[in-house]
């Protein structure tokens, strides 16, 4: 079970403060100070540089303050999405968008494989920026049926404490080993044509184990 105290361990708070990131692939802490947290702040705080003020011994109780607030908005929110995307076996829709050519196209039509393990609850496609390096490639957002026991929940929620993006960004960390079932694909071309959506194949049996998966705890213990 994730829990607030255990999350918001001191080794989470200083990994905060010493990288300046909310995570690994995150965006910068100090956008919290500027944007929300700076009127508020004691004046001799005010007054210093955000990444100085972020190190400083007296905006660390100010800090785990908002992070605390931030954890019960964030676990709220995922328990929401992730019901809200439940089907009646027990297994949650998750999407992710990648660039591609055709072949690879096909290898998704016909089986499951490791695309990534950021994964989102949104439902709208992501459309990308070209740029030289993807020009030619297939935009594709594939839809995707995984377990609950396929969530890593602490990386989802370090995704979620982001404050620049884990709200816009909905992400859902799939556990490293975890493969979700492919449902179905959209495709959208290099000149940015939609194609449409199309069907994965499956078979009985794979989705039959998918949901022998399923019958894990209660999503809401999880938490």
């Amino acid at each position: 079970m994730l829990n607030e105290k255990q999350f918001l361990s001191k080794e989470y708070v200083d990994g905060l403060i010493e990288t300046g990131k909310w995570s690994s692939h995150g965006s910068d802490v100090h956008r919290l100070i500027e944007d929300e947290l700076l009127e508020s702040l004691p004046e001799h705080l005010q007054e210093m540089d955000a990444d100085d003020s972020l190190r400083h011994s007296d905006f660390r109780p100010i800090l785990c303050n908002w992070l605390s607030a931030r954890f019960n908005k964030c676990k709220k929110d995922i328990v929401e999405e992730l019901k809200s995307n439940r089907d009646e076996n027990c297994l949650y829709s998750i999407t992710r968008t990648i660039m591609c050519n055709e072949e690879l196209i096909h290898k998704i039509k016909t089986e499951d494989f490791d695309i990534g393990r950021f994964w989102t609850v949104m439902k709208y496609y992501e459309f990308i920026d070209r740029n030289p390096d993807n020009e030619s490639l297939f935009e594709v957002t594939v839809e995707a049926k995984v377990a609950l026991s396929d969530i890593d929940l602490v990386e989802t929620m370090r995704s979620r404490m982001d404050y620049s993006n884990g709200d816009e960004e909905a992400e859902i960390y799939i556990k490293n080993g975890a493969q979700p079932l492919f449902m179905s694909y959209a495709v959208v071309t290099p000149d940015g044509d939609y194609l449409g959506e199309f069907d994965c194949d499956k078979t009985k049996d794979r989705y039959l184990n998918f949901t022998k998966k399923a019958r894990t705890p209660e999503l809401e213990a999880s938490y």
